[in-house]
């Protein structure tokens, strides 16, 4: 298998991009970024597509990255946000082989808990995924499914991979999220228009709670078969 382990992210933030994402690089990462209507150089990178000037949401975003750009060899991603950065505590091989002793497969999600920012362990917020995972959850439509706009698709994949005994929230690992909340910080002015769709989210969120997340199941019948066993 490819070595390799990707990191996907849409950036929107100039400032907040050259202030984490050359620790991915450094730690190993290959990166893959997307870019809509704010484009901007980031020397780190190893992939940036822009083919779109608005923003069709974080969810979908990712889900397009990884089907534009992913080695389906390289068998681990991770997806972020521009404003994290990778553990510092541990090699990136450490990392992937703690991945594959729980999911010899690969068809599993494991989330970084490490960090101190609350509702770090009730969401997805930077996950590494199988590539087989992210190549059948939501019926082949992705990890994150693809109808929210900015908010809830992490919580989605939280309640439908755990609830497949396919999440494990991993607390030896840390993704620490720079949020505009935390000290010193401030709202960067990009999240105004995105908490126009909060509500629009948080709706569709209950909605496919409600229902049981209709859809996530994964693509093949031999996978969801196999899950269901497990």
């Amino acid at each position: 298998m490819n070595k390799e382990t990707w990191l996907f992210m849409p950036v929107v933030n100039p400032d907040m991009c050259a202030r984490h994402i050359g620790a991915w690089k450094e730690a190993g990462y290959k990166i893959a970024l997307l870019q809509d209507r704010v484009q901007f150089d980031v020397p780190e990178a190893d992939v940036i597509l822009r083919p779109w000037n608005n923003y069709i949401g974080y969810a979908a975003s990712v889900n397009f990255l990884v089907k534009a750009v992913a080695p389906v060899d390289c068998g681990l991603y991770v997806f972020a946000g521009e404003d994290m950065r990778p553990d510092e505590k541990h090699a990136l091989t450490e990392i992937r082989d703690m991945f594959f002793e729980k999911f010899i497969d690969g068809f599993g999600v494991m989330q970084p808990t490490g960090d101190d920012l609350d509702g770090t362990d009730r969401i997805c917020g930077s996950p590494f995924v199988g590539a087989a995972f992210a190549r059948q959850w939501n019926h082949g439509l992705g990890t994150f499914w693809p109808g929210y706009n900015h908010y809830f698709a992490d919580e989605e994949l939280f309640n439908t991979a755990g609830s497949h005994g396919l999440l494990w929230q991993n607390p030896e690992l840390t993704h620490y999220h720079d949020h505009w909340t935390r000290p010193g910080n401030d709202k960067p002015e990009h999240h105004a228009p995105l908490h126009t769709r909060w509500e629009h989210d948080k709706a569709l969120f209950h909605f496919r709670k409600e229902a049981g997340f209709p859809g996530h199941e994964p693509f093949t019948h031999a996978t969801a078969a196999r899950t269901k066993q497990n």
